[in-house]
């Protein structure tokens, strides 16, 4: 039993560790950082504007699924807050629920087992993308990765 309760506690600080990177990229990383940001604004605020996806012909970014952005103007209008900071929000709050749904699963699933779950939830927190934000690797003048040019 002193086992189980080992891999459970290693398990709850990865996610207090997967908290604690969330809040601060939320709090520390403006909505602008990215290669990509103008297409997702641009795609969100014609949602917002228009209450329809964009002609996917218009942008490449347009190919986009509208699910999420219509999902967050439709968290926007509910909270009240910016749309921007609607977008950084409602992706805070879906990285938490898939937290929570991953945990419940991995008990399921592993009930008797706890080191698969402990692996699973582990690569979901050190996912690269979480940890590790970086310009595009084009963008030589602000690129932390090293590049041969």
């Amino acid at each position: 039993m002193q086992a189980k309760v080992k891999w459970w506690l290693s398990i709850a600080l990865l996610c207090l560790f997967h908290g604690v990177t969330l809040v601060v990229n939320f709090s520390r990383v403006p909505a602008t950082y990215g290669y990509d940001w103008p297409g997702h604004f641009t795609y969100l605020y014609y949602v917002a504007d228009h209450g329809v996806p964009p002609p996917a012909g218009a942008s490449a970014e347009f190919f986009n699924p509208p699910l999420y952005y219509f999902s967050v103007v439709a968290f926007q209008r509910v909270t009240g807050i910016p749309l921007a900071r609607a977008g950084q929000t409602f992706n805070l709050v879906l990285a938490a629920i898939t937290l929570v749904i991953l945990i419940k699963l991995c008990r399921k699933v592993w009930e008797h087992d706890v080191f698969p779950a402990l692996w699973m939830i582990g690569l979901y927190v050190f996912n690269p993308c979480l940890l590790y934000k970086s310009p595009s690797p084009r963008d030589r003048t602000r690129s932390r990765m090293p590049s041969s040019a």
